[in-house]
């Protein structure tokens, strides 16, 4: 079995002036990356190495829309407000050697509210990616990622060499309440020629909530691709995944069958794009409520029962990736639609998913991050109205000096489970200090 604990690996682009003398033997040129094996954009990938920089920080802090899993005064979740103060501790670092390459990201911190303690707690989230080139035709890639949180800010921005979004972390739960997941994945790349190249590889992802009301799920996955390369600038090829399903503290799973086309092209020497469009097979097993014939329930005074029921669902699938690659900067454009399983509320359910990002570090001593995305969830088993979540943030960097910046944030979400009574936006607005060594101000959002 792969490594249970990993995470959404990822580097900020925050450390693109804080390099070193870039190996002299680099890795061959493989075209555009295609969206199947979830590796980053090839115009993104590092070329050098950036030194390895802990950090240290502390920061003041205000949220709104806090939501713990009760009922409040008329029967509605509660909607409150609080400031509090959270430190934080971390790890970024990315390294290139003649054959391999590996990134770590680990972000830890402590937060206090001063006035509902209740949500006080630690969030710990942890990432590391690594490739290797074991033969000159054949590469092994690991992506790990685990974590804890309550509420997640953290905004995906450079991961180096693989997608940002490759292993997502399971951030669109509507409450405020603690999740545990770990997530791993392990590709295996064999080109037998310039051209032609075949990939099999594996995911493995669970995630658990403190909450017994809510649905855990473990997903297992398998999958193969094979990718032609038309020309130097673009690959076309096929890819079919195998996922099955599990929940926890909830009767039911489901079995997905998945077969796609993807074609990607470098369109520039800083554009990159990548499609991919097919359809998913999904079988589930679940429980379903059902109306009692009137006669029985005359007798019994049994309106509704629970029985076991079967459902089979064909969901399109696809998604694409628009990347821009800047000299300070770069521009991301991601969307993305298939099957989930869930997130603590919902159970299997189509997914589409839709996200921009702009991080910018040109300027002198400043740093710059931007970020948009939503969600939408569509429930294939539950009687339920859909979940849609919208977010954006905005964030400043600025180095004091003696590795001290300064680093402001803001964040808003908007949650909306069709209900009229949950249907709310939280903020979240952030001043803080942090150290770090090096001329370059950390951007860690």
């Amino acid at each position: 079995m792969l490594l249970r604990i990993l995470i959404t690996l990822g580097l900020s682009s925050v450390v693109f002036a804080q390099t070193e003398t870039a190996p002299s033997s680099q890795p061959e040129y493989a075209g555009p990356s295609v969206l199947s094996r979830g590796l980053g954009a090839s115009i993104l990938a590092r070329q050098q190495s950036v030194r390895f920089r802990p950090y240290l920080g502390i920061s003041g802090f205000c949220d709104s829309g806090l939501t713990s899993l009760t009922v409040g005064v008329g029967g509605k979740p509660p909607n409150q407000l609080a400031c509090g103060v959270d430190g934080q501790l971390g790890l970024n670092g990315y390294h290139i050697w003649r054959k391999s390459q590996l990134g770590i990201q680990y972000t830890g911190d402590y937060h206090h509210y001063a006035r509902y303690s209740n949500y006080d707690g630690i969030d710990q989230l942890l990432s590391l990616g690594y490739t290797l080139r074991t033969t000159k035709r054949t590469q092994l890639t690991l992506k790990e990622s685990a974590g804890t949180f309550s509420r997640n800010y953290v905004q995906p921005t450079a991961y180096g060499f693989y997608d940002a979004n490759a292993l997502p972390v399971p951030d669109s739960v509507p409450f405020d309440n603690r999740i545990y997941y770990a997530q791993s994945a392990a590709d295996f790349t064999f080109r037998p020629t310039a051209r032609l190249s075949f990939n099999m590889g594996g995911n493995f992802d669970a995630v658990r909530y403190r909450a017994s009301s809510l649905y855990g799920s473990t997903v297992e996955t398998g999958r193969a691709d094979v990718i032609y390369r038309y020309n130097r600038f673009g690959s076309i090829g096929a890819s079919y995944e195998f996922s099955h399903m599990r929940f926890k503290n909830v009767f039911g799973s489901s079995d997905l069958h998945d077969l796609s086309i993807v074609w990607s092209a470098r369109l520039s020497r800083s554009w990159e794009l990548g499609l991919r469009a097919g359809a998913t097979r999904v079988e589930t097993l679940a429980f379903q409520v059902v109306a009692v014939d009137p006669f029985i329930a005359a007798i019994t005074g049994q309106t509704a029962a629970i029985r076991a029921t079967y459902r089979l669902n064909y969901v399109p699938s696809g998604g694409a990736s628009l990347s821009k690659s800047f000299q300070h900067a770069s521009l991301t454009f991601n969307y993305d639609r298939g099957v989930t399983p869930g997130n603590g509320v919902f159970i299997t359910s189509s997914q589409e998913t839709g996200s921009a990002s702009y991080p910018h570090v040109g300027i002198p001593r400043w740093t710059f991050s931007t970020s948009l995305g939503y969600e939408r969830y569509t429930a294939l088993v539950q009687t339920i109205n859909q979940y849609k979540s919208y977010e954006a943030g905005a964030g400043v960097g600025r180095e004091l000096g003696k590795g001290v910046g300064l680093s402001i944030r803001f964040d808003e979400r908007r949650y909306d489970t069709g209900f009229g009574n949950f249907r709310r936006d939280a903020y979240r607005a952030m001043l803080g200090f942090t150290w770090s060594p090096g001329d370059v101000p950390l951007m860690l959002w």
